[in-house]
């Protein structure tokens, strides 16, 4: 009977062996895992760290910090409206012609802007007289309608505050202040939006009933305004 070779394990030994890899292996795994969390917060504590670095808002006379945008874009109109004068139309003028939006404005919103064509068409062909035209119209509203709604319209705006659009607007361009818009729509933006965009229409329509001839003189806009409040 042959003895056992002294160079091999017994069975007993050979399970302990790999009962003790599997231990170390379980280990290895643990502490592997363990690392790669670690290492995981690290790139993220990394990350936060040079998002901030670039954020952060650089202070000194070199880099000038600007002023927020809500400061500038969220400024109540009503305020503006207090003053009285300040409630009239504003004829757009600069570089450009009167359809390539050139000109970068602020305008608050609800207010109504009337395209070049439009001013033209007002004027016969001519800008300045299609602007005294749309400024005529205005002093009629700004007399007859608006002190009989202002009470509400004062009401909408504390309400809800008129903040500034950034526009850009054409040469020959006229822009319509919100509070008019809402005193032609009796107290109303949208209606008022409505019957100006109706008023319009009418006098393009107008203006082009001859064809190819020469087009027809403009009605004052008092005209097209009472025929469009009909239908409003």
């Amino acid at each position: 009977m042959s003895s056992m070779s002294p160079y091999l394990p017994s069975a007993g030994l050979m399970a302990a062996g790999l009962y003790a890899g599997h231990l170390g292996s379980k280990q290895k795994e643990k502490e592997d895992l363990s690392q790669y969390y670690e290492d995981k917060e690290e790139n993220e504590r990394r990350k936060r760290q040079q998002f901030e670095m670039i954020n952060e808002p650089m202070k000194g006379d070199l880099f000038p910090q600007p002023k927020p945008m809500e400061s500038h874009f969220n400024r109540p109109t009503r305020l503006q409206y207090k003053k009285g004068g300040q409630i009239r139309g504003e004829e757009i003028r600069g570089k450009g012609t009167g359809q390539s939006d050139d000109i970068p404005k602020t305008v608050p919103e609800n207010s109504w802007v009337w395209d070049a064509t439009t001013v033209a068409h007002l004027g016969d062909g001519t800008t300045n007289a299609g602007q005294k035209a749309i400024e005529k119209f205005e002093t009629i509203i700004k007399k007859e309608k608006l002190p009989h709604v202002k009470k509400m319209i004062d009401t909408t705006i504390k309400k809800t505050p008129l903040r500034q659009v950034p526009c850009a607007l054409s040469n020959g361009e006229r822009v319509t202040p919100a509070h008019l818009v809402a005193a032609a729509g009796d107290g109303s933006f949208h209606k008022g939006a409505k019957i100006l965009r109706q008023m319009t229409r009418d006098l393009r329509k107008h203006k082009a009933s001859k064809g190819l001839d020469l087009p027809p003189s403009a009605h004052d806009l008092e005209t097209y305004y009472k025929k469009a409040l009909r239908g409003a």
